[in-house]
C-alpha cells in the first residue's frame, strides 16, 4: 500500500494529504486512512484528482490530492491552492497571486520528497 504524504499548513491552519498510486489503491487508501469514501466515481483510467473531505473524526476539512503520474500534481495542486486560499477570503488577484505560487511550490516540494 502506498503511503500518504503529509503536510501541515501552519500559517493557514489546514492538512494537505497527497497520495500517488492507481486509482484502485487510491480508493482503498481514502477509506483505510481517514474512513472516507468517494463521493464520485472514479474510472479506471482517471489520472488524478483533488478533492475536500470532512474528516469524521473531528470536522475538519481534508484537502487530498491524489495522482496516478506525477505530470499531473501541478494541476491538482493548483486546485487545492485555489480552495484553501479562497475559503481563507484570499482570492486570486494580482496582490494574492505570490502567495498563490508559493503555496503550490511549497505543497510540490513537500510532497515530492521521499
Amino acid at each position: 500500500m502506498r503511503k500518504w504524504r503529509h503536510v501541515y499548513l501552519d500559517m493557514w491552519g489546514e492538512n494537505v494529504y497527497f497520495i500517488k498510486c492507481s486509482a484502485l489503491m487510491y480508493k482503498k487508501a481514502l477509506k483505510d486512512e481517514f474512513n472516507c469514501e468517494l463521493t464520485e466515481s472514479i474510472k479506471f483510467t482517471d489520472q488524478a484528482r483533488f478533492k475536500i473531505y470532512i474528516d469524521p473524526a473531528d470536522g475538519t476539512p481534508l484537502y487530498i490530492i491524489w495522482v496516478r503520474e506525477w505530470t499531473s500534481l501541478a494541476h491538482e495542486l493548483v486546485h487545492c491552492v485555489c480552495a484553501i486560499l479562497k475559503d481563507k477570503g484570499l482570492w486570486l488577484d494580482d496582490c494574492s497571486e505570490e502567495a498563490y505560487a508559493y503555496l503550490i511550490g511549497y505543497l510540490d516540494t513537500q510532497f515530492r520528497k521521499g
